[in-house]
């Protein structure tokens, strides 16, 4: 994630100060770009195999995507929204769970002050 934001209006660039993330690093403090996120989610879509090695095996990937924490399901507002409630929601080791429209979700989702990371 870059530095900078855009203030209103957005020809107006300025940078943020630096603040120390060490006590909630694990929230979000990944500064990487696209080209190793892609990498990162392949290894991930691959259980850990990474072609000529492996970075985490098949147990520990099923692992991180299975159930650690029991999340409560909140019901969506009424009429069409009411069919995406989902079956299940729960947080693994780094990833929130849950289902859309019976096909299982792993999503990771990390925040550090007025930036976000999907």
């Amino acid at each position: 994630m870059s530095p900078f934001r855009t203030p209103r209006p957005a020809a107006n660039w300025s940078r943020w100060p630096h603040e120390g993330v060490d006590n909630n690093a694990p929230a979000g403090s990944i500064n990487s770009c696209v080209a190793d996120l892609a990498k990162w989610v392949t290894v991930q879509l691959n259980h850990g195999d990474m072609g000529s090695s492996r970075l985490f095996s098949e147990a520990q990937s099923k692992e991180m995507w299975s159930a650690q924490t029991i999340m409560p399901i909140s019901d969506p507002p009424g009429g069409a929204l009411a069919a995406l409630r989902p079956n299940f929601s729960a947080y693994g080791l780094g990833w929130g769970l849950n289902d859309y429209r019976g096909k299982k979700m792993c999503l990771t989702r990390a925040a550090l002050r007025d930036t976000s990371r999907v």
